[in-house]
């Protein structure tokens, strides 16, 4: 919700490692989410759960209900592990509903006012 509500979910790797592997974390579309990119495994941490929070970012556009993702991959540049640098992750993607705290309308200012009627000649 762009209201600040925000929700998570948990990764961990299926094997112990033998380096570090980083899972990189990519949002879709663009702009409408926030979650840390990077969730680094070892082999003190590899077993375990860690939570991956998400926050939708507020902004001033009427969206309405937006359906986002968040996908998965191995970043090679810092995964020194290679039998995890080979794995694809490609659908194990996380779906994202993300209702819009913005709506249409007209705001009016003040409600009331007071005039004079004119005099007719």
């Amino acid at each position: 919700s762009e209201s600040g509500i925000s929700d998570s979910y948990t990764l961990r790797l299926a094997s112990q490692p033998e380096g570090i592997v980083m899972v990189a974390i990519s949002t879709s579309p663009p702009n409408q989410l926030q979650v840390n990119p990077r969730v680094p495994f070892g082999a003190s941490n590899w077993d375990k759960e860690v939570t991956v929070f998400v926050n939708a970012l507020d902004n001033n556009d009427i969206d309405g209900r937006v359906v986002g993702t968040l996908s998965h991959s191995i970043d090679p540049e810092t995964t020194t592990d290679p039998s995890y640098l080979g794995l694809n992750l490609s659908g194990i993607d996380v779906q994202v509903i993300i209702n819009d705290n913005d709506s249409p309308g007209l705001v009016v200012t003040p409600r009331q006012i007071s005039i004079i009627e004119a005099e007719t000649a």
